[in-house]
């Protein structure tokens, strides 16, 4: 018998190749991608923002229906974009919406600024009308981080207050770090009735400071909540990793799931990506690989030699470990024979660091502040091995991408990168988040890049490991199929 099949409506801020930031983005691109390939309807929301120059000759429009916010109707527009292409892409017009960047500057610990949280809050709300007014028939709503993390409290409240369907409702964290905080008088301008729902009951009189917090009635109010690794699932749960939510984390336990991210392995393909010099494929990786380094190391002003380089392709930020970097540079550099190429942006004082350290030692380090796709794809192609010593990771791209072009992940075990990297087979996973555990994985790699059969194993094994969507969205569908 043929099972039923689903329609499911993810919701998001970000979304690639449209509006893109960060992970975020890469997976709300994919992620609808796969499902449709495993036979599940999906539709993709996104807000209509002004920088995405669709021109309504692009755009079929859908219909309109209205917002309740504080004591006007706001008229919304929702349009299609002409395509070919096994997901339905819809985007929601009105001016809130109609910004010229995705975020407003993030303030992480601080209550979100008035105008960034109406614009997020108002896109929640307006997701769950546009599905009952402009019948979009969502058997599931699948909602992204705290910008769409209200989607489950709206669906609550409009169930009670309006006949509204108890449409089943999934929230993925891949961020717990921003909560998406804003002041309780929010809840006037949104139209969030304080009593509608017990999560949002609870969260009004907890006595945090007097501020809402998105992300945890989006914990709250969904049916299930995932995030984008086994291991993280399990460390969120814990006063280290939960970012002050871990006690409503551990109350969900039962509906908290992990399930890893894919890549695109069709874009992140050394057998044909143009970035490269010169494509390679695991048949014929060594060779491949070889101009790729000599024409990073070409572009880096690094010396043309055969020693281990290690690339990071990161945001440079606490958390992936660069305050670790800095100090195993400091403590390496005299005495072993390694390079170092590093592409990023992010604190200020670490970006002073890498420029110290690539001004210091010219020959092995090379730091360019900034982004630029063509020569991250080159790092990933030309380096040897790939650095990700983070303080934690929901999951991590880098390794998975890492490995796909043959460069061996140096990690440490936490979150996806423990479930991705496995030690002395695909990569070097070291366990304490210290100076001197990355100081010995480093060697180690240093060491084993000196015996050619056991490094080329390794280079092997990585570019033959899965990274595709093809099982998180098995996943994710036997999830749906299970709160039907």
């Amino acid at each position: 018998m043929q099972k039923q099949k689903i329609t499911v409506v993810m919701a998001a801020a970000e979304c690639a190749p449209f509006a893109k930031i960060g992970g975020l983005g890469d997976v709300v691109g994919s992620l609808p991608q796969a499902l449709a390939q495993e036979g599940v309807n999906c539709i993709v929301l996104l807000p209509r923002y002004a920088f995405l120059n669709l021109h309504d000759s692009h755009m079929i429009k859908r219909g309109s229906f209205v917002v309740h916010e504080s004591k006007t109707l706001e008229r919304c527009t929702l349009y299609e974009l002409r395509q070919k292409s096994p997901v339905r892409y819809l985007f929601i017009d009105h001016p809130l919406l109609a910004t010229n960047t995705i975020y407003h500057p993030p303030t992480g610990a601080k209550p979100v600024e008035t105008r960034y949280a109406r614009k997020f809050s108002f896109f929640s709300h307006a997701v769950v009308e546009a599905v009952q007014q402009c019948r979009l028939q969502a058997d599931i709503i699948h909602c992204h981080d705290w910008h769409t993390a209200l989607v489950p409290t709206f669906v609550d409240q409009l169930a009670v207050l309006k006949n509204y369907p108890f449409t089943k409702t999934v929230l993925t964290i891949h961020n717990l770090g921003i909560k998406g905080l804003m002041r309780r008088d929010a809840l006037s301008v949104s139209h969030i009735k304080i009593d509608s729902t017990p999560s949002l009951l609870e969260d009004y009189y907890d006595l945090d400071d007097k501020h809402l917090n998105s992300l945890k009635l989006g914990i709250l109010s969904a049916d299930a909540i995932t995030t984008v690794s086994p291991t993280y699932a399990k460390e969120i749960l814990t006063h280290e990793y939960g970012s002050g939510l871990e006690s409503f984390l551990f109350r969900r336990k039962r509906d908290l799931h992990g399930i890893l991210n894919g890549i695109d392995t069709n874009f992140f393909n050394p057998a044909h990506d143009p970035a490269l010099p010169k494509t390679y494929s695991v048949k014929d990786w060594q060779k491949g690989k070889c101009i790729n380094k000599r024409a990073l190391q070409h572009a880096l002003h690094l010396p043309e030699k055969d020693v281990p380089l290690f690339g990071m392709v990161s945001r440079l930020v606490t958390q992936k470990g660069f305050d670790l970097i800095i100090e195993v540079l400091q403590a390496l550099l005299p005495h072993a024979q390694f390079q170092l190429a590093v592409l990023g942006t992010g604190e200020k004082t670490i970006e002073q660091a890498l420029r110290s350290a690539a001004h210091k030692h010219p020959h092995s380090v090379a730091a360019v502040i900034g982004f630029n796709l063509g020569l991250a794809q080159l790092i990933y192609a030309g380096a040897d091995g790939f650095i990700m010593p983070s303080l934690f990771e929901p999951c991590g791209l880098g390794q998975l991408i890492a490995m796909r072009y043959g460069t061996i992940p140096i990690v440490r075990a936490t979150g996806g990168l423990k479930d991705t990297v496995q030690n002395n087979k695909t990569g070097i996973v070291f366990s304490r988040y210290d100076t001197g555990s990355l100081a010995r994985a480093l060697l180690k790699a240093i060491s084993l890049y000196g015996k050619k059969k056991s490094w080329y194993t390794m280079v092997a094994n990585g570019m033959r490991h899965d990274a595709t969507w093809r099982r998180s969205a098995d996943e994710y569908l036997s999830l749906y199929r299970s709160l039907l």
